[in-house]
């Protein structure tokens, strides 16, 4: 008989939650068009989530640690930082993802703005940071409990396409709301119970760029998500929310670049009414429905009966090398020469990104990057240092119809854009942004669709 039941996970699960608000004053500098580079003050406290996950029967864990923090400047930063804590933890390379939700209402974390306004304080919160981070792990693996992973999707129409061309001139492409163009609404929601019922945390995971707040607004903020999450925390006993940022290379809200924090409570309360809503149709854990029989009546109706299911227990983590073909990159010199007679600030402003993204690739005409694929049960998480387009989860969640797939952007890194093969026709900001040539994106998908086809081959051999 036909049987249906949500994908998801069963094995010793753990959460737990940090506060990682910096101090008031920090440097805080994520837009070019900003008049105030110091944070006076916080709208929403800051938060880390961590989640361990590892087999019934013991053994090593993966770890999930989701941050509320914007982007890593350098590949160095970022290394360095999840370098201190894999040692610290003991952790193999394909064991520990750290996300950014990619707030750009957050502190700067990058030594390289030590002597700006306020960038004294950077190192010190970084250094606690790691240390947050450390000690956070090891109370998900100290709650650890036998427990099970539910995935179920919804929709939220919060994210659209924010590549325009301008409506004043044509030949020129704006960042900002297309009303013309369709956005992936996907929304998936992971909600982890333990053997009574009571719900440990909540994991949403939604594309779309946390831009709310913008140059106008100085205070720290995690954005929408901030909202989002205290709302499903506040239905759930207050079991931590865990924010994964989706492939939202593309997508913003229509509303953004305010400094009204209203405006980013009010996308967080959409996502979280959203959210919410898929929580409340989700299947009691371990469970299914199956099809017992046709009953007659005033119409012939198939009757569908509720019964116990056991999850599956499957764990692997997945570090994949893959290579990249770079654009013709400046060197840093021929930046330097270039800022040194920039008169304009907002060019100069491109140029000190440019500068950035170059200090992360040698003069090569390729890089070697990494992503991550984990298998938890039948659904995965998918995981790049990335900022991809939607076409990449779109993909693959279609080609894995029956198996939940998270998917997040700026996870172990930040390397800069994957837009579409058809937008390096056009001058987008994120075309000339990234270091990477014309196919990385589609080269990128192929590669992930193909370790979770491998891993799902290996369950039913």
């Amino acid at each position: 008989m036909p049987e249906v039941s949500s994908s998801g996970f069963s094995g010793l699960i753990g959460v737990a939650r940090s506060d990682i608000t910096p101090p008031v004053g920090i440097y805080s500098q994520n837009w070019g068009a900003a008049r105030e580079v110091k944070a006076s003050g916080i709208h929403r406290p800051l938060t880390a989530t961590g989640i361990s996950f590892r087999s019934k029967n013991g053994g090593s864990s993966l770890v999930l640690l989701s941050l509320e923090l914007g982007w890593w400047r350098t590949r160095k930063e970022a290394d360095d930082f999840r370098k201190q804590i894999s040692e610290a933890l003991a952790l193999q390379e394909q064991a520990l993802l750290i996300h950014l939700t990619h707030t750009h209402a957050g502190p700067v974390i990058s030594a390289q703005c030590k002597e700006e306004p306020g960038g004294n304080l950077i190192e010190e919160y970084v250094s606690n940071l790691v240390e947050k981070c450390i000690r956070l792990v090891r109370q998900s693996w100290e709650k650890e409990e036998e427990a099970v992973l539910t995935w179920r999707y919804g929709k939220c129409g919060l994210a659209k396409k924010r590549d325009l061309k301008n409506p004043e001139n044509p030949e020129e492409w704006l960042t900002g709301y297309d009303p013309d163009s369709s956005a992936d609404e996907t929304l998936l929601v992971g909600r982890i119970s333990n053997a009574d019922g009571t719900i440990l945390g909540t994991i949403i995971n939604y594309a779309c760029h946390p831009t709310t707040l913008a140059w106008d607004n100085q205070l720290i903020s995690p954005d929408f998500p901030g909202a989002a999450r205290e709302m499903l925390e506040a239905e759930t006993g207050q079991a931590p929310c865990l924010y994964l940022q989706g492939a939202s290379g593309e997508l913003a809200p229509a509303e953004q670049y305010s400094g009204d924090t209203a405006l980013a409570d009010r996308h967080g309360r959409e996502l979280g009414h959203a959210a919410l809503s898929t929580l409340a149709g989700m299947d009691p854990p371990s469970s299914k429905l199956r099809f017992i029989e046709k009953l007659e009546s005033g119409a012939p109706l198939a009757i569908w009966k509720r019964e116990e299911s056991e999850m599956s227990a499957v764990l692997e983590g997945r570090c994949i090398p893959i290579k990249f073909e770079l654009k013709g990159l400046l060197t840093k010199e021929e930046i330097r020469q270039r800022l040194e007679v920039a008169n304009d600030e907002f060019e100069r402003e491109r140029l000190r990104r440019k500068m950035g993204i170059c200090s992360n690739f040698s003069d090569t005409e390729e890089s070697i990057e990494s992503f991550w694929v984990w298998q938890l049960g039948d659904s995965f998480f998918v995981s790049h240092p990335f900022e991809a387009y939607s076409h990449l989860q779109q993909v693959l969640r279609s080609q894995f119809p029956q198996n939940a797939i998270a998917v997040s952007n700026l996870s172990n890194g930040s390397l800069g854009y994957l837009p579409t093969t058809d937008c390096y026709d056009h001058d987008l900001y994120s075309v000339w942004q990234t270091p990477f040539d014309r196919g990385g994106l589609e080269k990128l998908m192929k590669a992930e669709g193909a370790v979770i086809q491998e891993l799902i081959s290996k369950v039913k051999i």
